[in-house]
């Protein structure tokens, strides 16, 4: 409108009076016009245009519309712009949410099938999935302490519901169109808090997404991923059927000998580079996630440096945990002993500063089985031409070895680059290997049921991606813990839990995580051929590390 609009004020049906916004008007109009596949903007800002020049004839200054009076002339405006299919639709609309208003927040929202897919931030389009709504409103009320799953659901339904009336298969949703819906129902629910609370949740995964951009560019060590490819491609095993045909035809056993050989040749060629600064390092640091395979590697690399004539003192940095019970604990009784402040930073680094300038140290020792320090300690000395070897979790992390400097140390990262290809076509996730790795050795080692590691393992998935993965570019060796045949040989230890587990955490929204990553794990293991015999394993392979069986001490 060209003249200034005067109304300001509209009465809602309870007989208060709130501020006008057009905008609400506009959308209206749009979620109808899009509804029979007409030009939501252009019919929308012109019926729009109509309705205002009504008001203002209508209505003084002073007088203050109803929310009926104005839905009337929505109608009337749509059929005078001859648009009688949208002032249908529109009038159904009006008549649902209608209804909606009647049966109050009991009512269940129609859940037509006309989403299908989303458009992703990327511009590829995913299969639409109402459970991602629920979960994201669940997390935001739950940072509140509101634990409401059926109120989270409704709220969800509702959010599906306007979708529906919004888009078609044949034009889906942006997400973030989907996320402004979320915003605008809480708001609409008068759930302000949590609409405040989902805001800041948005605002955080959108600066996650910044920051994991960024730091993918600097840290994905492309070159090992070819490596690890060109490997499984020539010993066709880059996919899960592929596998699965080495199993049926006999022929696991040859690619075991070929998988382990690669992985001794890895370590080699870091030995070799470590060898070549002999007499400058004074501290070699063996680095990765969980379950990588850092314990075996660290073996291995000292056999070999000991052949170079290195004299290797061993510092087992598990050792320096502080006791359980001093970890934070959450709800469901779970330590978070995944931080690198579980450690005793300020004594390891004393040590390690101690160690170098030849004093003898008192190392502790660790029970993972009691979570506690014993009060036994063990007496180390390094002399001038030994080197202290560090298998450790967090040996990236600069605060763990701040005492020493950089050019005393060699740090060597382990990972499990798999790279194998489920029957999806997509890469196995590295996580997932070395998830069922550890639920395997912390049932047999550690007293801890698969249950248990799997609930546990967002703490070190969140551990690691914080105060582990950022670290990588400062290695100066990156070696492949990942063995191509180990799923089938992970799948005889784990499957029986693995089937039960994403069943169990199917209706617990606290434990989705868990859901999510035994549903993933079920599917891939599902796919794997069965296999009874693992004797064609060698007992100094790394894998040993983890199903037993092994010649080394852990």
């Amino acid at each position: 409108m060209s003249e200034k609009f005067q109304t300001e004020r509209i009465r809602k049906r309870d007989g208060s009076v709130t501020s006008f916004d057009v905008e609400k008007i506009k959308q209206a109009i749009m979620a109808a016009a899009q509804s029979v596949g007409e030009n939501k903007e252009k019919i929308s800002t012109e019926v729009t245009d109509a309705v205002l020049k009504r008001i203002q004839k209508k209505f003084s200054p002073s007088e203050v519309p109803s929310v009926e009076e104005i839905q009337d002339m929505v109608e009337h405006a749509l059929v005078d712009k001859n648009y009688p299919k949208i002032a249908k639709a529109y009038i159904v609309y009006r008549h649902e949410r209608s209804k909606l208003r009647e049966q109050g927040d009991d009512f269940v929202f129609p859940l037509p099938h006309r989403i299908s897919h989303v458009v992703k931030r990327n511009g590829e389009a995913t299969e639409f999935n109402q459970e991602k709504i629920t979960v994201a409103i669940y997390k935001s009320a739950g940072s509140l302490g509101v634990h409401d799953r059926p109120l989270c659901e409704k709220l969800s339904n509702e959010v599906t519901w306007y979708l529906s009336q919004t888009y078609s298969t044949q034009d889906p949703p942006h997400i973030e169109d989907i996320q402004d819906i979320v915003e605008r129902v809480l708001i609409q629910r008068n759930y302000p808090d949590i609409a405040k609370a989902y805001i800041i949740y948005r605002k955080n995964r959108s600066a996650m997404r910044v920051q994991k951009q960024e730091t993918q560019r600097e840290i994905i060590p492309y070159k090992k991923l070819w490596q690890t490819l060109h490997f499984n491609a020539e010993n066709s095993c880059y996919r899960v059927d592929q596998l699965n045909e080495h199993i049926r035809s006999g022929n696991l056993p040859d690619l075991v000998a070929k998988a382990e050989n690669s992985y001794h040749q890895d370590v080699q060629r870091c030995a070799q580079q470590i060898a070549e600064k002999q007499g400058k390092i004074r501290m070699v640091i063996i680095a990765g996630p969980s379950s990588s395979g850092k314990t075996t590697t660290t073996i291995k690399l000292a056999e070999h440096l000991q052949k170079s004539g290195f004299e290797l003192v061993a510092l087992n940095v598990d050792n320096y945990y502080h006791n359980v019970e001093c970890h934070p604990q959450d709800e469901f009784g779970d330590y978070d002993y995944e931080t690198p402040e579980a450690i005793d930073l300020p004594l390891i680094n004393r040590h390690l500063k101690e160690l170098l300038e030849g004093k003898t140290i008192e190392s502790p020792h660790f029970d993972f089985k009691t979570g506690k320090r014993q009060e036994k300690t063990t007496p180390i000395t390094l002399k001038e031409n030994q080197i202290v070897l560090i298998d450790t979790l967090h040996g990236l992390y600069d605060g763990l070895s701040s005492s020493v400097e950089n050019h005393f140390k060699f740090k060597v990262y382990v990972e499990t680059f798999s790279q194998i290809k489920d029957t999806d076509g997509q890469f196995v996730r590295w996580t997932d290997t070395r998830l069922l790795r550890r639920m395997v050795r912390d049932k047999a080692q550690r007293s801890c049921s698969p249950r248990n590691t799997l609930e546990h393992w967002h703490y070190v998935r969140r551990s690691e991606l914080k105060h582990i993965i950022p670290y990588i570019p400062k290695v100066d060796y990156i070696i492949n813990g990942s063995l191509c045949y180990e799923l089938p040989i992970l799948k005889k230890y784990l499957f029986e839990y693995i089937c039960q587990f994403a069943q169990d955490y199917e209706d617990q929204p606290k434990r989705h995580d868990a859901f999510l990553r035994a549903s993933r794990l079920e599917k891939l293991l599902q796919s794997v051929a069965n296999i009874e015999d693992d004797s064609c394993i060698p007992e100094d392979s790394l894998l040993r590390e983890f199903i037993g069986g092994s010649i080394y001490k852990y």
